[in-house]
């Protein structure tokens, strides 16, 4: 089956180097996807809102429609001198039908060796998630989310992002290739069924 653009993600405020993904036309795994080739500059000092991928309203998802998320975005922090927590989910321009997401954390205070120290959660809400840094060390975090949300009556942007409880140091980036994908499985209220099950 050759490739083709299918389902084309609705990204708005695409930046320079960023990689829309497309997916094999007629597979059941179509869906929105973006992968950022280049780092994304966090603002250490902030703690409002912070798109992960640098986007202004994230990924346009159609009305009552269940989705399966997945994504997975590398979080450094150079020169961290604040204990601070790291609050990390979704914006949405409208409420959502449901929101059933986990998120894995491993964290590893120094760049050069393997992540460790995996935290399992389960959000019923847009953002949560709050994990506390320790002050006086570098470290990566990588993020990992799976799971659904479904959407309401009304189509809706969700944007990943991040929001830090202190400043959280002199440097924070989100290394290049992070990714989120949104696949629908069918309408919102209804069984999303592949194959013969009885």
């Amino acid at each position: 089956m050759p490739i083709t653009p299918s389902n084309p993600p609705n990204y708005t405020n695409n930046p320079a180097g960023a990689i829309p993904v497309y997916i094999a036309s007629g597979d059941i795994n179509t869906g929105f996807v973006y992968v950022k080739n280049t780092p994304t500059s966090l603002t250490p000092t902030s703690t409002a809102n912070q798109p992960v991928l640098g986007l202004t309203n994230g990924v346009a998802l159609a009305a009552n429609t269940r989705y399966y998320v997945e994504g997975q975005f590398v979080l450094s922090q150079i020169g961290n001198a604040n204990n601070h927590t790291e609050t990390v989910g979704f914006t949405s321009s409208t409420s959502l039908a449901a929101i059933n997401v986990q998120i894995i954390r491993n964290r590893n205070d120094s760049p050069s060796t393997s992540f460790s120290s995996v935290t399992l959660s389960n959000t019923a809400a847009l953002t949560a998630l709050a994990y506390t840094a320790t002050g006086n060390a570098d470290y990566v975090n990588c993020y990992n989310f799976s799971g659904y949300v479904v959407t309401n009556a009304a189509a809706t942007n969700l944007n990943p992002i991040l929001v830090f409880g202190s400043n959280s140091g002199t440097s924070s980036t989100v290394l290049e290739n992070a990714y989120f994908k949104f696949t629908p499985n069918g309408a919102s209220g209804s069984n999303f069924v592949v194959g013969t099950w009885s």
